[in-house]
């Protein structure tokens, strides 16, 4: 029958052991607490993240709209540029149209009144030459009769050089001269209205259509083969017929 003392030391384990229990059963406790509230901040911090791939996906398509609107807005603003491009082009197209005649009729103007004042100062054999007061007017004359009646004026100056001594001498230098990316702009006024007249038959359409042609091409001989076919009447020897192929040769230099 066991004795007192070792039913005390018996009890003493168990309630040693029941302390060890109780505080094992309070540690899980703990640790299950934490572990709940890990799981807890597990899943706010997957919301969290859930909610910031929300947000980057809705800036990612904002992005991209604002993207597509700036290429449509530049692509607007090319599209407007070459229309206004092409406005000026045709602006410019129809000034240079309306140039030349608007030009010409003013030196045709102002060759009629030189030959109206010249008139008055005529001598008395020319005086008798004149038709009848009553024969009705003379027709203003064209823009090639003017450059003609310029050329007699010019031809009546004692010791002036002729026309086609100032022609040979401006052939000369422009076939020294330096390589041009235009030829309708390196033609001067006056020696643009010769041309026009005793290359081009008068045919200031065809004087234009023919240099833009002649810009377009590779080299000197199919310029020159190009003028032939356009202007066959032409005479190639004559001193008009130089200058313009020496200023069209400075296009292939």
């Amino acid at each position: 029958m066991p004795n007192q003392g070792n039913i005390n030391n018996i009890l003493t384990k168990l309630s040693e052991i029941l302390q060890t229990l109780k505080e094992c059963e309070d540690s899980t406790l703990n640790e299950i607490k934490q572990i709940e509230s890990m799981k807890l901040e597990k899943e706010n911090l997957t919301t969290q993240l859930s909610d910031l791939n929300k947000e980057l996906e809705l800036q990612t398509q904002v992005t991209d709209d604002l993207e597509l609107k700036r290429r449509k807005f530049i692509e607007t603003l090319e599209s407007e540029e070459a229309a206004l491009r092409d406005k000026m082009q045709s602006i410019k197209t129809m000034a240079e149209q309306w140039t030349i005649p608007t030009v010409a009729k003013e030196q045709a103007v102002k060759k009629v009144k030189e030959e109206k004042a010249s008139d008055k100062e005529e001598t008395a054999e020319i005086k008798k030459e004149k038709k009848p007061a009553t024969e009705q007017p003379k027709p203003k004359p064209t823009v090639s009769e003017s450059i003609s009646n310029t050329e007699t004026l010019f031809a009546k100056i004692p010791g002036r050089p002729s026309l086609n001594d100032k022609i040979e001498a401006k052939s000369d230098i422009v076939e020294t001269g330096t390589p041009i990316g235009d030829i309708a702009k390196a033609i001067r006024l006056n020696d643009r209205l010769l041309f026009i007249k005793e290359i081009f038959e008068g045919d200031d359409e065809m004087f234009q259509q023919t240099v833009e042609k002649l810009n377009g091409m590779d080299n000197f001989n199919q310029a020159e083969a190009h003028i032939k076919q356009v202007a066959p009447h032409w005479e190639p020897n004559s001193e008009t017929s130089k200058l313009f192929l020496a200023i069209v040769r400075r296009r292939y230099l």
